[in-house]
Order: structure tokens, then sequence, then C-alpha cells
């Protein structure tokens, strides 16, 4: 009786490792494709895709650092980096943190300034 279990429960977990399959997520530029049809692709095609989707990524990051490298000005002298402006990428992240921070700043007074004349005013009144 031991053996017949044994035995039933080795074909089961067999069953279950067969069945099993790792499934991973698929890239960015997998999402307008159904699963199935994605799954039941070659895995030479998946890599082409992947390769394809990052690819764009890529362009697209790029497009967005010259963007914002022509628009953040220059806060210390560049280090030589790939952009047009020979900053780094690094570099230009926190040019643009510090860029923000300062409109916020300017914002934020130039609204109090506001506030503080209209209630000027209304004292007059």
């Amino acid at each position: 009786m031991e053996e017949i279990f044994w035995k039933h429960t080795l074909a089961i977990e067999k069953d279950s490792l067969k069945r099993k399959r790792v499934v991973h997520a698929p890239s960015a530029g997998v999402e307008d494709q159904s699963l199935k049809r994605y799954f039941s692709m070659s895995s030479a095609a998946r890599r082409h895709t992947k390769r394809v989707s990052k690819q764009g990524e890529r362009a697209r990051t790029h497009a967005l650092h010259t963007q914002l490298d022509e628009m953040v000005p220059l806060r210390r002298a560049p280090e030589g980096g790939k952009l047009q402006s020979k900053r780094t990428v690094s570099q230009l992240l926190e040019d643009t943190v510090a860029h923000v921070r300062n409109e916020r700043m300017r914002g934020s007074t130039s609204e109090r300034k506001e506030v503080k004349e209209d209630v000027m005013e209304e004292e007059e009144v």
C-alpha cells in the first residue's frame, strides 16, 4: 500500500513539474500584443521584439534628454558629457531639479507678495 502511495505521489509531482512553465512579464513593447500571441512566438521573435522595444525606449529617452538640455540652464561647469551642452545625464538631472525648485520658490514668493498687496489694499479701504 505504501509503495503505491509513493508511486502515485511521484507521478503527481512529475505531472505538476511538466505543466509548470515560468512566465516572464513581457517588456513594454509587447503590451499591444496579446500575451497568448507573445508566448506562442518563437524565442528569436521574442528577442527581436524586446530589442526593438528597447531601441524605442532609448530613442524616447534620448529625445527627452535633448529637450531638457535645451531648456534647463547650466548651474556649474559641464563635465564633458555627450549632451549638446557637454553635461552628463546626472548633471542634467541635478540642474533640472535645482531649476524646478528655484521656479517653485520664485512662484511662492510672488504669490506671497500678491497676497500681502491685497491685504494692504483691504486695510486702506
